[in-house]
């Protein structure tokens, strides 16, 4: 499709309400979102001007630029001077066939895994993480909650409660992986019971992971065992439905 063609094709695919209540920007950011999203717009296309686009929309280019900046910050475009307004969005696709942390899952993919610490030390769990862990009434366990990060897009938020000794929580960073750490302890995993669900994201948990209020989040619950079968850490992960995927491959004769 050539840039005159692919041009036309997008503006033409915004309806803009005035008068609606919602400003124009706020359309113009939600339709362009859903046309990335759906891959009507594919990754590494790059969008025309800010000029060419507020011609076409009938709109100041200061209303583009808000725009076009609001999903930057989102991770859905990147913005640079000299070189224009492409679309970077990749979903993430984890598939349910091996134990593997977020960090070792997004390396694999050639992008660079980081996080942001919300909260860490030790703390007596909920119940649901106490009996998971086979805690005792009155256990410690060590907390770490993170803002998950992938090419400085965030993808999801991770609550882990770790069982007493596994690690020493002292040396958790922005970039560290906990089953690295964990493997340095000398536990050697084994497998993990996981668990998925559609939860919607709360007001927190919206201005985190950069998305509205509400929106359908992909719950993640897994607890992980290491060999001797002792349980050693419990997750609770809710990830960005637009940005991450999980997929299972089924084998087996099928039975009627």
């Amino acid at each position: 499709m050539d840039e005159r063609t692919f041009t036309k094709s997008l503006t033409d695919g915004l309806v803009l309400v005035r008068g609606s209540g919602v400003p124009i920007w706020v359309q113009i950011r939600d339709q362009l979102r859903a046309l990335v999203l759906s891959g009507q717009i594919e990754q590494g296309a790059t969008l025309p001007g800010e000029q060419e686009l507020a011609k076409r929309w009938r709109v100041s280019r200061t209303t583009v630029r808000a725009a076009l900046a609001a999903l930057d910050r989102e991770g859905l475009l990147h913005r640079a001077q000299g070189v224009g307004t492409t679309v970077r969005f990749t979903r993430f696709h984890h598939e349910l066939k091996g134990l593997q942390g977020f960090s070792e899952d997004i390396r694999a993919r050639g992008m660079i895994p980081s996080s942001r610490i919300l909260s860490i030390g030790e703390c007596e769990p909920p119940p649901e993480a106490a009996r998971a862990l086979q805690l005792v009434e009155g256990s410690k366990a060590i907390y770490v909650r993170r803002l998950r990060l992938a090419d400085q897009t965030p993808a999801g938020i991770h609550e882990a409660y770790l069982a007493p000794g596994t690690i020493d929580w002292k040396q958790v960073d922005e970039n560290t992986s906990l089953y690295s750490l964990m493997d340095q302890s000398g536990i050697d995993l084994a497998f993990a019971d996981e668990t998925l669900e559609a939860v919607a994201a709360s007001r927190r948990d919206a201005e985190l992971l950069l998305v509205p209020k509400g929106t359908p989040l992909l719950l993640v619950t897994r607890t992980t065992y290491e060999q001797s079968g002792r349980p050693v850490e419990f997750v609770k992960a809710r990830y960005r439905a637009d940005v991450y995927r999980y997929t299972v491959r089924l084998t087996g004769k099928a039975t009627r």
